[in-house]
């Protein structure tokens, strides 16, 4: 079916390069769209066979109302796809994902594959007390939290429950929506602003631990897992970029996570955040994301070195059913990003302010620094994300992207995580 497929590839940025990396063995053509004045890295691939503009992209999204604004850009999309005879779509950024996942049906009836999870499954996920109300429903481990309607009720549900909390707005990508509140007066700013701009807002309890897995699946249409990956993040470059990871065996409780995903009738990757209880031990459910994440660029090579094809994984989830076998990478892979590992270490020596860090959260020392790289560099043969393979093989694109990586990075704070677990990276497969 190689010389079939045409795809229409939406978003750029370095997870949508590893996705257009993966898919361009299995198509005959690869279009990259960008909005006007937004341009896409990835438009700059020698793997791209071209780009195409629309005018903007979505407003923000709502899991629970559309926008004014989303026909006009699934129109554009739509041309687009049919000026370049497109069979698939394929969305990567969540601020994509989320408003695409309500018309699947406009892009069915062009004879497109749009190739982003369905709505129900999209709006469940990603709002934050639906998603609490399922993975209850499953046996599927979260911290206690309350809805609040004004600020003086927020201030007496986190006295209750003890401070820090964690302050949860009910849009969710990413890491945005969640805040943690150390005291009254960062819930009060918080809780205000939210309310004010019309949000929904619960606050939740804070989950003490730096253990925190990472899973990420793939459905597809009749529900099936076709490829579960579960990770343990070693180092950060910023709150939301790990930099270092290693392959481990899935925490206990993955089940009511897997039907929680087939019940809402998701397809496609799935990216899930757990975090283990140090009072009980544990796992919890932080979030869950309907699209690849940002470890995608090392997620997919670590695939690929494990013998896996990426691109077959996450095409399968939106084609007919194929019977391939469930894949699972073995425990103890450790896959590194080098340009967002250099500006952990560059971060991280430079000793920034730990003004509001969690206790479970301490600086790291400069002999953990070194054994941490030593560990996952020298004792064990990494494997390297797919930006910094471009190097040699794409310089274009890696001249064009890692100066933009680096950058928004550096305006992202540090983010209050934790840094070096080396236990974890000498016993392969545990969580610790």
């Amino acid at each position: 079916m190689t010389g079939a497929r045409r795809i229409l590839l939406l978003g750029g940025g370095v997870g949508s390069y590893a996705v257009l990396k993966a898919l361009r063995p299995h198509a005959e053509a690869v279009f990259v769209a960008e909005a006007a004045g937004v341009p896409n890295e990835c438009a700059a691939s020698t793997m791209a066979d071209g780009a195409v503009t629309v005018s903007g992209w979505f407003p923000p999204w709502s899991p629970t109302a559309r926008p004014d604004g989303e026909p006009r850009v699934v129109g554009e999309l739509l041309d687009a796809a049919a000026a370049m005879s497109a069979t698939h779509v394929v969305a990567i950024r969540e601020t994509l994902v989320l408003p695409l996942s309500a018309h699947h049906q406009a892009f069915e009836d062009r004879g497109l594959t749009l190739c982003v999870p369905p709505e129900r499954a999209v709006r469940s996920i990603h709002d934050k007390f639906a998603l609490h109300r399922h993975a209850l429903a499953h046996g599927v481990g979260v911290p206690a939290m309350r809805t609040v309607r004004e600020t003086g009720e927020a201030l007496a549900v986190a006295e209750a429950l003890g401070y820090p909390v964690i302050v949860r707005s009910d849009v969710s990508a990413g890491s945005s929506g969640v805040r943690y509140a150390g005291d009254a007066r960062a819930l009060r700013g918080t809780v205000a602003g939210w309310l004010g701009e019309g949000r929904r807002v619960a606050i939740s309890e804070y989950v003490a631990g730096a253990v925190e897995p990472s899973g990420v699946l793939v459905l597809g249409r009749d529900g099936r897992v076709l490829a579960e990956t579960w990770l343990r993040k070693i180092r950060y470059a910023s709150a939301s970029r790990s930099c270092c990871l290693v392959t481990t065996g899935p925490p206990p409780g993955v089940e009511g996570l897997r039907e929680l995903l087939a019940g809402l009738g998701f397809r496609g990757m799935a990216g899930i955040q757990l975090k283990r209880d140090d009072r009980t031990g544990r796992c919890v459910l932080v979030e869950i994301n309907a699209r690849p994440g940002q470890n995608s660029k090392i997620v997919l090579e670590l695939w690929r070195r494990a013998g896996a094809d990426p691109g077959r994984i996450l095409l399968g989830a939106f084609e007919p059913p194929t019977g391939a076998p469930e894949f699972a990478p073995p425990a103890g892979l450790v896959g590194v990003s080098v340009p967002e590992d250099l500006m952990a270490l560059y971060r991280a020596l430079g000793r920034p302010s730990r003004a509001g860090a969690r206790p479970d959260n301490p600086a790291p020392s400069p002999r953990l620094i070194a054994r941490s790289f030593a560990d996952s560099y020298l004792r064990r043969r990494c494997t390297v994300d797919s930006v910094s393979r471009s190097l040699v093989t794409d310089h274009r694109f890696f001249l064009r992207s890692v100066p933009a990586l680096l950058g928004r990075i550096a305006a992202e704070p540090l983010g209050l995580v934790p840094w070096g677990d080396l236990d974890l990276l000498s016993r392969a497969g545990g969580h610790g």
